[in-house]
């Protein structure tokens, strides 16, 4: 009982922090509002999410060309 009370505290400590830092960080300001207009945008956002997505599946495929290399030596 005493060791889930000292995790709940712990746990609250850590995302008042986070939190408090993440709030006065004007990188993730700028971000925060961005990403929220990148939303109200749906032409914005669906071309952000095919850059994304064609980013992801060539990192993808290169891990999977990299382990192909490995596993051939």
């Amino acid at each position: 009982m005493l060791m889930k009370k000292i995790q709940y505290q712990l746990e609250l400590s850590f995302w008042n922090i986070t939190i408090q830092a993440l709030s006065e960080n004007k990188l993730a300001q700028r971000v925060y509002r961005d990403a929220y207009h990148m939303r109200q945008e749906p032409k914005v956002f669906q071309d952000w999410l095919a850059v994304g997505l064609t980013g992801l599946a060539g990192f993808i495929s290169g891990m999977g060309i990299f382990f192909l290399m490995a596993i051939a030596k």
